[in-house]
């Protein structure tokens, strides 16, 4: 057989079998809702100011719930940075959720968020605070292992954090 028609149905062969690859199954994504509510308000680990910026090391755990997740145990490391004057500023956070049941199985998945921050209340050592902003947690083990999430999401002043976006397994 001459080479370049071997090529050519190798080549053909290669286009048929790779649609059937499990790598290229369908990824299905769904609508996203959760909540977390505190189990105590958020531990302060540090908190400086530098001239009228305040800085803010923060650590939160909570309930967490979701209907397309299950129920678990949500934890997050915050660092805000607030302008004092204005108290506006801004987060960057590192979590994990610890999902004990839910249509998974158990497992853990965990992320980062950033956004803005608009202190209510601030008198060393309490710190209250909103803010709103975005999220994606795309390392899941155990039943959540391949699982990503990503959306917005919102806290109030009592730490009660509310989100929706998007869930892909």
């Amino acid at each position: 057989m001459n080479k370049k028609v071997l090529l050519v149905v190798l080549a053909a062969l290669a286009l048929l079998i790779l649609p059937m690859s499990p790598a290229m199954a369908e990824v299905t994504k769904v609508p996203y809702a959760f909540t977390t509510t505190p189990i105590a308000g958020a531990s302060v680990m540090q908190m400086w100011t530098e001239g009228n910026i305040l800085h803010a090391e923060l650590i939160s755990v909570g309930n967490y719930s979701s209907p397309q997740l299950g129920t678990g145990r949500g934890a997050s490391t915050t660092h805000a940075t607030v302008n004092l004057l204005t108290g506006e500023g801004t987060y960057k956070a590192e979590g994990i959720i610890q999902i004990a049941s839910g249509p998974f199985g158990p497992g853990s998945i965990s992320g980062s968020s950033e956004g803005k921050i608009t202190v209510i209340t601030y008198a060393p050592p309490v710190l209250l605070y909103t803010s709103s902003g975005s999220y994606a947690y795309t390392h899941g083990t155990g039943g959540l292992e391949g699982v990503k999430k990503w959306g917005s999401s919102e806290r109030d002043m009592f730490g009660v954090s509310t989100g929706v976006g998007i869930i892909q397994y």
